[in-house]
């Protein structure tokens, strides 16, 4: 297993690559970088399974690496390491790629092995997202097993770090007459834009998948307040509305949304999964009335 650690204080350095072998399922190799520049160069040129990234550096933050590698689909997984417990700070730490982060000074060694394990175990799930078992074959994106799995993962660490997230179950209004009338290439082309329209409003931490049929879902991971989650459904809402071109005609669909926030709503996977889907429905129904008066 290799590690990198970018990490300015020498010190700590010494401390880290005293603990990290002790934390690490089997034996490791580990080296350290103190700034941004050789970090970048390091995580290109070579394979590192973590990195132990520290916010602040000597003339940068550790968010200019993750912004430069996170984008071009790693496979390293990143802890983000932070004098300041600050929530901003790890907020945009996590939209920008990290697994996971830990407050330095705040944690001790057993704190960093169970990191350390949640990092490598979601980093392989999100690995595992290539395999065709936990993808749709026609979107591409998760598939209901991966999009349970990843949950589990999410749920975990916002139950240790009092953390909030969000669940988004979107439904397509309007699919059927577009597949009835176009025929079902058509139907499958335009589930394929609807999959890139909700995937381009996702944050690299967030987890999109379809679910089946016309039926999709979101995790918003690592959200700062329950307003977050409503004005992203807002915005899908929006977004999925506008029209489509299918088989050189325009098409016109819609969406029902249905969200839950943890721990707002429930602190209970199960609870929160049914609470989206109940609201989706409900949504789903109120506009259908709406049409009808209209």
């Amino acid at each position: 297993m290799r590690v990198l650690i970018v990490e300015d204080d020498g010190d700590y350095v010494d401390y880290l690559k005293l603990v990290v072998p002790e934390c690490c399922p089997g034996p490791s190799v580990v080296d350290a970088v103190d700034n941004t520049d050789d970090a970048i160069a390091k995580l290109r040129g070579e394979s590192y399974d973590l990195c132990l990234l520290d916010y602040m550096l000597e003339e940068d933050t550790g968010l200019t690496v993750l912004r430069n590698i996170s984008s071009e689909g790693t496979k390293t997984a990143f802890i983000f390491l932070t004098s300041h417990a600050k929530r901003e700070v790890a907020s945009e730490a996590m939209e920008l790629g990290a697994v996971d982060y830990l407050v330095k000074g705040r944690f001790e060694v057993f704190d960093l092995e169970r990191s350390i394990s949640f990092a490598l175990h979601r980093k392989t799930m999100e690995s595992e997202m290539q395999d065709a078992a936990l993808h749709d074959p026609l979107t591409g994106l998760g598939n209901r097993a991966l999009f349970e799995e990843q949950l589990k993962l999410i749920a975990a660490q916002a139950k240790r770090d009092g953390a909030m997230f969000g669940i988004l179950y979107i439904d397509i209004d309007g699919f059927k007459p577009v597949n009835d009338t176009h025929g079902h290439q058509a139907g499958d082309d335009l589930l394929r834009q609807i999959g890139e329209r909700i995937t381009g409003r996702a944050r690299e931490s967030d987890v999109v998948a379809r679910l089946g049929g016309d039926e999709f879902a979101v995790i918003l991971a690592h959200v700062d307040r329950k307003e977050s989650v409503a004005r992203v459904a807002r915005d899908l809402e929006e977004s999925i509305s506008a029209p489509y071109t299918v088989k050189g005609q325009p098409v016109t669909i819609g969406a029902s949304i249905g969200a839950s926030v943890y721990p707002d709503d429930g602190d209970e996977i199960d609870q929160l999964v049914a609470l989206s889907d109940r609201r989706m429905y409900d949504n789903k129904k109120a506009r259908k009335k709406n049409a009808r008066r209209a």
